[in-house]
């Protein structure tokens, strides 16, 4: 455990397998600061975060997701330059907005992704949805459904936020070359839908031992029951499946290709 960068590692013997978790909110340079008293994150829409991006090729496999922490009051700079914020109340910053802030942020991520020379699968998860009621989490909102959804739409935010990560995506896509090679290494885990059908999964008032169920703030966003993590994952294992069955069929292609140009 890296307690200064937030980086956990884990290492299963038995596989010969790594997992590492990188704590990277923005997945771009961020800091947090203070206006008059209130915290601000600073974000550099067009530097990607080194915690993360400075070792990818250590990597076989890559699962990046950003979302909701672009609600935070945000000051945004390009090129080291204040160009506007979000919720900077009072003051004279122009106002841009989250949506700006996000489709901007992962345009940089995925333009350095797709001119590095990772060589792995990447897979982006998609955003979660919370289930707060009557309020958002500093408003008193709670979460105490005990069962899920039969039916359920996604606010109006959280659609706008679903659509700009596909859209950006499928920009990413387009970039890739004629052989489908990005195709095959650039995944979508798509989780929202499944997780707007549960919001019985939250921690609710039960974030800490001895909790009630009167306890405020209540946690609507974060999950824990068992059932909506473990499709996430057999999600994330078919992405992974077919990448392995791309490149194993690319490669009998490129094998008889070289044994044919042998002789």
């Amino acid at each position: 455990i890296d307690d200064k960068f937030f980086i956990m590692r884990w290492y299963f013997r038995s596989y010969n397998f790594t997992l590492t978790v990188i704590w990277t909110p923005f997945l771009i340079k961020s800091l947090e600061n203070k206006v008059e008293g209130a915290p601000v994150e600073k974000l550099h829409l067009d530097v990607v975060d080194e915690k993360w991006a400075s070792n990818i090729s250590d990597y076989d496999y890559l699962v990046l997701s950003a979302g909701h922490w672009f609600y935070r009051a945000s000051l945004y700079f390009q090129n080291n330059e204040v160009i506007g914020c979000h919720y900077l109340q009072g003051t004279n910053v122009t106002e841009l907005g989250l949506y700006f802030g996000l489709r901007t942020a992962l345009r940089t991520v995925f333009d350095f992704l797709t001119s590095s020379n990772y060589h792995g699968l990447l897979m982006f998860r998609t955003f979660t949805p919370s289930h707060f009621e009557n309020g958002l989490w500093h408003e008193g909102g709670t979460c105490t459904r005990t069962r899920p959804f039969w039916n359920a739409t996604l606010d109006e935010i959280a659609t706008n936020v679903y659509r700009i990560q596909l859209e950006e995506f499928a920009k990413t896509l387009n970039l890739g070359d004629e052989n489908g090679v990005a195709h095959s290494r650039f995944k979508i885990v798509d989780t929202i839908h499944a997780s707007i059908l549960r919001p019985d999964g939250h921690p609710g008032p039960y974030k800490k031992a001895n909790s009630s169920p009167r306890d405020l703030p209540q946690d609507c966003l974060h999950w824990c029951l068992p059932g909506l993590p473990d499709t996430w994952v057999n999600i994330l294992y078919s992405r992974i499946l077919e990448y392995l069955n791309f490149s194993s069929a690319s490669q009998r292609v490129v094998h008889r290709n070289i044994d044919c140009f042998s002789s």
